[in-house]
């Protein structure tokens, strides 16, 4: 395997090129690291590196441990199935230390949390792996199991419920990865967290969506509604004076061209929004839904989200 480093220490810089990244290595035993000499980091000391390697899958173009540098052609770096063992049993013992109901979590409810969440992100890699390693099937499952266990246990007063919920989805969206009895097992997770339809009787009066927009989408998200869909921009309703506390900008107003089953109007409420105030309406009973059109940064705010009260009131 090529590496960067001296060839006493073996170890492959993961991170180094990535300007501003925290550093992450992969050491020769496979195990993840913040330095490339050194006992690999296990247990809860092992969750800076574990949050770094989540936030490096997360940034990558590829899903899969096969190749370690997909943007660079003259790399053959992979990952081997002995290393994946390795890293497994380091993600195993994080997971142990940072588990709901532990001393951990009870100490540092944020930071065992966020331990989880590098995990399954790690996890997850090593699911979809197999993808274009056949051989890999054996660590995918062992993987794929610990995800489910993590799942399991994800209950509690010290419990995530975002967490839990987002484990389930990646499950689901690593489903073709997964081996037919853990296909089937994810395909009923799933259904716990989704209703077979909108609790129609229970929605009264006008729906109000809110269309939240990364600054540079918001006029175009705006027109989207109005020229192929026929909405019509209309005045703030009286009973709406003002978006929720945190919001940055006003609301645009626009409602559809059909209604409800009730016969109630339907209307989204448009603003300009940053990562961190997009989802504040997901806690407010003036909406029944929210849309967030943005660049996709999925992993960039992960740990954060797993955090985020306002998103474990959704998935609750």
């Amino acid at each position: 395997m090529p590496t960067k480093s001296s060839a006493k220490s073996q170890a492959i810089d993961l991170t180094g090129k990535l300007d501003g990244a925290p550093p992450l290595w992969l050491l020769a035993s496979g195990e993840l690291s913040t330095a490339a000499t050194g006992k690999p980091p296990l247990g809860l000391d092992a969750r800076d590196a574990l949050v770094a390697a989540a936030r490096w899958i997360s940034s990558r173009r590829t899903s899969t441990f096969e190749r370690l540098f997909a943007d660079d052609p003259k790399s053959s770096a992979r990952l081997t199935a002995e290393q994946a063992r390795g890293m497994l049993a380091q993600v195993d013992s994080a997971l142990s230390a940072s588990a709901v109901g532990g001393e951990a979590a009870k100490r540092d409810g944020d930071g065992a949390a966020e331990a989880r969440s590098a995990a399954l992100t790690v996890l997850s890699h090593h699911v979809a792996t197999v993808l274009h390693d056949k051989s890999w099937r054996p660590i995918a499952d062992r993987a794929a199991q610990s995800i489910f266990a993590l799942i399991d246990k994800e209950t509690g007063a010290t419990a995530r419920p975002a967490l839990r919920g987002h484990a389930i989805g990646l499950l689901q969206l690593r489903a073709p990865a997964l081996s037919p009895k853990d296909r089937a097992r994810a395909q009923t997770l799933l259904k716990t967290l989704l209703r077979t339809a909108p609790p129609y009787p229970q929605l009264t009066g006008p729906w109000r969506f809110a269309m939240c927009n990364a600054d540079t989408f918001h006029d175009g998200e705006c027109e989207l509604l109005i020229t192929p869909h026929g909405f019509k921009e209309i005045p703030m309703p009286g009973d709406f004076p003002s978006p929720p506390h945190g919001a940055q900008s006003p609301y645009r107003v626009f409602e559809a061209p059909f209604r409800t089953p009730g016969g109630d109007p339907i209307q989204v409420f448009a603003r300009v929004a940053e990562p961190e105030d997009e989802n504040i309406e997901m806690g407010s009973p003036r909406f029944i839904g929210l849309m967030i059109n943005r660049h996709a940064q999925l992993g960039s705010f992960d740990m954060t989200a797993s955090r985020c009260t306002s998103l474990s009131r959704v998935t609750n």
